[in-house]
């Protein structure tokens, strides 16, 4: 490799990949234990070359073209077969040291990847973005946007990496600064003295990771519905077994009328002010109803689904709703569960300190401390139900469910004569207190106030006219 003596890249089948001959002018190549495909590379010759790919220690490009065979042709071939197989994520490349040590292991992150000649001589550092977190017994460096992932064997490239914090020399000619100088080649490490613009400085590490891991960057990630649990463990439940606690009937709604929807969104204000008296219970029960009960349970391929009011990536419905309750009319205050499927709730025992305080987080999230909410709404996912079917999105698609059932608490809200509000942020911790869930389990990610309004006191579902019309009423 031209400029990064002492090192050499060996490519081979990366861990889920296998590569057997079939006949003497094809290859089997079967991908985590699920597509299988015959490739015919057009000779004997490359195919048995390409067959090197099997195991370690796998190929070099030069070897790679030296068994292809002789002729323009044929190297020629050599060359699109290696870009091929690196552009559909079936090979990495063991980046070997002096005696055959592994060093690390690249991982391309293009489809369009290829071995860069080494940039100019200077000091580099660490971009803000980058990143080293264990994967096995190995220390993974990775960067979003760059053209590739390091996998660093041993305490010594690791080391090299961690005091790259600060600016380090990519010259000299041992395997400390070959590959240091192959990382900054591949987007891994920066000029030390690069000027961050604007448009940069405003993303923040979190921020940036989110965007490369949850969207479909071209970077040989596999993202989207894999059901990669399936046959590993369950499926946690579509319907969320109950908390112990107080159960709570909700006034049955009969029938609802409402306004059109293009007036109720011209209409919709975030609205913070509540009224001294509290919001109904008959009001309390109708939103719930009308953005979060179930109304069917069914399986659907490995997984059971379930129907609620708004929609849900893949119809798995992990989102859960909970009241912290401090002024309804007929309601004590507390912490409260939704049964969407009964359209009841459970009172949450020993939790009304932790109700307290997320109303009052909400009033301070709100810019009017002191001033909560009647209720707060805390919307929390039971991630593992969507983990266990979709890679790498997950947690984005939790995000977005979220969302709608925001915009449709916002909406029927208004409809109602309620004020409400979403809120920036909430605590998960105290959303582990009043529950006692694991949250690995489930956790709270996003709330919303609502109460009587101060100005135009809310009315009861059941004082409106056939028309929809609203006349004021108390609670």
């Amino acid at each position: 490799m031209a400029g990064y003596h002492p090192l050499e890249l060996r490519w081979r089948a990366r861990d889920g990949v296998t590569i057997a001959r079939e006949g003497e002018d094809a290859l089997a190549v079967t991908v985590d234990r699920d597509a299988r495909v015959v490739l015919r590379p057009g000779s004997t010759a490359l195919t048995a070359a390409l067959a090197g790919f099997a195991a370690a220690p796998g190929r070099t490009e030069d070897e790679l073209v030296a068994a292809a065979g002789s002729g323009v042709v044929a190297v020629a071939r050599a060359h699109h077969a290696l870009a091929r197989f690196i552009g559909n994520g079936l090979i990495v490349a063991d980046v070997v040291g002096e005696g055959g040590v592994r060093l690390a292991t690249l991982v391309p992150r293009r489809r369009d990847f290829a071995v860069q000649p080494p940039a100019p001589a200077g000091d580099a550092v660490l971009p803000r973005f980058a990143l080293l977190r264990r994967e096995g017994d190995d220390l993974l460096l990775a960067c979003p946007g760059a053209a590739c992932e390091l996998l660093l064997h041993g305490d010594g490239p690791a080391a090299w990496f961690a005091v790259a914090a600060r600016p380090v020399p990519t010259g000299g000619d041992g395997e400390r600064g070959a590959l240091l100088r192959l990382a900054r080649a591949h987007g891994l490490l920066e000029p030390a003295e690069l000027d961050e613009s604007p448009a940069r400085a405003s993303w923040e590490f979190h921020d940036r990771l989110f965007h490369q891991v949850a969207r479909s960057h071209d970077d040989l990630v596999t993202r989207g519905g894999t059901f990669r649990f399936h046959g590993a463990f369950p499926s946690p439940p579509a319907v969320r077994p109950p908390h112990p606690g107080e159960d709570v009937a909700l006034p049955p709604i009969s029938s609802v009328r409402s306004d059109p929807l293009e007036t109720v969104m011209e209409r919709r204000r975030s609205a913070r002010d509540m009224a001294d008296a509290p919001v109904s219970l008959a009001a309390v029960s109708e939103l719930l109803w009308r953005v979060g009960r179930t109304t069917e349970t069914v399986t659907v391929g490995p997984q059971e689904t379930i129907r609620r009011p708004y929609p849900s990536g893949g119809s798995l419905h992990e989102l859960e709703l909970y009241l912290a309750v401090g002024a309804v009319a007929g309601l004590p205050p507390g912490f409260f569960h939704y049964r969407g499927g009964e359209h009841r709730l459970t009172r949450l025992p020993g939790a009304d300190a932790e109700a307290r305080a997320m109303l009052e987080s909400t009033a301070v999230s709100w810019g009017q401390a002191g001033r909560p909410p009647q209720v707060t709404v805390v919307i929390a996912t039971r991630l593992p139900r969507l983990a266990w079917k979709y890679s790498a999105i997950a947690y984005k698609v939790s995000l977005l469910n979220a969302g709608v059932l925001l915009g449709n608490l916002a909406l029927v809200t208004t409809d109602l004569g309620l004020a409400g509000a979403p809120v920036g942020s909430g605590d998960p911790g105290l959303f582990a207190r009043a529950t006692g869930c694991d949250p690995l389990e489930e956790t709270s990610i996003a709330e919303f106030g609502f109460g009587a309004p101060a100005a135009e006191p809310h009315l009861d579902p059941a004082e409106r006219d056939a028309g929809g019309a609203r006349r004021e009423l108390g609670p």
